[in-house]
């Protein structure tokens, strides 16, 4: 239903299918620092999961926080790169060393679990008087 749902904003949203389109296009020409031509689909992500991702999720202000700090956390912002080349490499994907990526890859992970479990965490489910509170607003 996720692929639906994209393909068919994409199909409405054409600048956002070129955005997606060159990105990939200039990661292809670019060079070996793929990592760096593909966080430009940083923004085209966060559009995509604000559109697939039911409108109840963003009306709870701690889950648009916790997400956002989550997807902050994946782009490795405010990360400090290094001043050397060698500092440098060791940050970017394509030239780190294995043990690093191995760690990488875990971090990520743990923080896509930790998304997911936000996004489908109910509040209302582990508060008897906050999913009776709901009941009766609805």
């Amino acid at each position: 239903m996720c692929s639906r749902r994209r393909s068919g904003f994409l199909r409405r949203e054409l600048h956002w299918a070129y955005y997606v389109a060159m990105s990939f296009v200039v990661a292809l020409v670019g060079g070996r620092d793929d990592d760096r031509y593909l966080y430009v689909l940083v923004p085209a992500l966060a559009v995509f999961v604000f559109h697939i991702a039911p409108s109840s999720l963003w009306r709870s202000a701690w889950r648009v926080v916790a997400l956002t700090a989550l997807h902050l956390a994946a782009v490795r912002f405010l990360w400090p790169v290094g001043t050397s080349e060698a500092e440098y490499l060791q940050y970017t994907v394509s030239a780190m060393s294995v043990d690093r990526m191995v760690a990488l890859v875990y971090f990520c992970g743990a923080l896509a679990l930790g998304g997911i479990a936000i996004a489908r965490l109910d509040l209302g489910a582990l508060s008897p008087a906050r999913r009776a509170k709901a009941e009766a607003s609805a």
